[in-house]
């Protein structure tokens, strides 16, 4: 019998959390489940980490399952997701295609030196252009070589069939329209009090809406059949499925764990695709690589820049400190603003653009001749603005 006090105690923030031995504890036994989520990132990883994931996949086969929900959503997805990687490929490819015109014509149009004779010494603009020319037009080619391969897997799917092989009587059977009614009348009841999961997609159309609320009862069905906890692997971010347990770690909200619990005497783990990668590698034997961890943990979060972002913005700073023309910034701008819309998708042929177009304008300007345009300048020589010999000789 409860009394006044243990009514009044506040609640234990976090109270399930777990040590780092329990979760490896729970984890070498747990079923292992994945969510569409973690299906369709196969799509955006570069093939050598895709195929490590797949056998990773593989060494793990008697221990994965497929909710029905799942494989559903996957089916459902797979054409889009693909397609949505071709249009983000032509975009790139269009606006590669625009930067060495554009880049020419800012610069006749802003610098006053540009087209003069003898041509001014410290703005190589046709050097420049060319190098900026070669490097986009070797990605471009890159990017059509990719474009063409998804094209491909429209009709003749290798990551679908390896899948096919993968979870073949391992996915969960479907639920009878008898049993989603009843999840359908739950959820107007559960998503009013916000409780999870799914209650971040009480917006969607019909049925739809309730996606993660059927997957979450399948997990459930699937651990009082089996007798083992479920390790829940998901891209899925939302805060229905996650909560802060301390700075910068996320784990399964509280209300799950207990759900799990009461309704079937097991633990209810979470993790994302990046971080079971890094488990599975130590556990099957072997590290997994430092990039393909952080391949995975950038496509888990949406919106956050990566390494792309900060080649970019370490070329806008170097444009305003060296040429004085806006075009290379806005170039950059928008090629981060399709950075953003693409979000998780964003393959890594963004770095070696940026990497290689930083490359070649530091190229293009010689040291040397930065140094003496550097120099040139009254507020470089410490001269209290007084005029250049060199700049009134021109």
């Amino acid at each position: 019998m409860s009394d006044l006090k243990s009514i009044l105690q506040p609640v234990e923030p976090h109270k399930h959390k777990l040590s780092g031995r329990q979760v490896g504890q729970y984890r070498r036994r747990a079923t292992i489940a994945l969510d569409a989520s973690v299906l369709l990132n196969l799509y955006a990883y570069v093939k050598p980490i895709r195929e490590d994931f797949l056998r990773i996949l593989e060494s793990l086969e008697d221990r994965l399952w497929l909710p029905h929900q799942a494989a559903l959503e996957y089916a459902r997805n797979r054409a889009t997701r693909i397609q949505r990687h071709i249009e983000f490929s032509r975009g790139l490819r269009d606006l590669l295609s625009s930067i060495p015109g554009d880049f020419r014509k800012a610069a006749e149009k802003k610098h006053p030196h540009v087209g003069r004779k003898p041509q001014y010494p410290f703005l190589p603009v046709e050097q420049m252009e060319k190098r900026v020319t070669a490097v986009t037009e070797r990605i471009s080619g890159e990017l059509l070589a990719a474009e063409n391969e998804y094209k491909d897997f429209l009709d003749d799917d290798p990551i679908q069939d390896r899948l096919n092989e993968i979870s073949l009587g391992r996915i969960g059977d479907s639920l009878s329209s008898g049993d989603l009614q009843l999840i359908y009348d739950e959820g107007l009841k559960r998503y009013d009090l916000k409780r999870p999961p799914g209650y971040r997609d009480a917006d969607k159309p019909g049925a739809s809406k309730y996606g993660d609320l059927i997957l979450w009862q399948q997990l459930i069905l699937r651990a009082k059949e089996t007798g083992h906890a479920i390790y829940f692997i998901t891209d899925d971010t939302k805060d229905d499925w996650w909560q802060e347990m301390a700075e910068g770690v996320f784990g399964p909200r509280d209300e799950l764990v207990e759900e799990m619990k009461e309704q079937t005497e097991q633990r209810f783990l979470i993790s994302t695709s990046a971080d079971f990668y890094d488990w599975a590698g130590d556990y099957l034997g072997r590290r997994a690589r430092k990039a393909a961890i952080a391949e995975a943990r950038r496509l888990a979060v949406p919106m956050k820049w990566d390494t792309v972002t900060e080649t970019i913005l370490e070329m806008q700073r170097a444009t305003r400190q060296m040429l004085s023309l806006p075009y290379l910034d806005e170039c950059m701008e928008r090629l981060r603003e399709t950075m953003a819309a693409a979000g998780g998708d964003a393959q890594l042929q963004l770095a070696a653009f940026a990497e290689e177009l930083n490359r070649s304008v530091r190229a293009a300007i010689s040291l040397p001749l930065l140094d003496a345009y550097r120099l040139g300048k009254p507020e470089a020589r410490g001269n209290e603005g007084e005029p250049d010999e060199k700049e009134e000789e021109d």
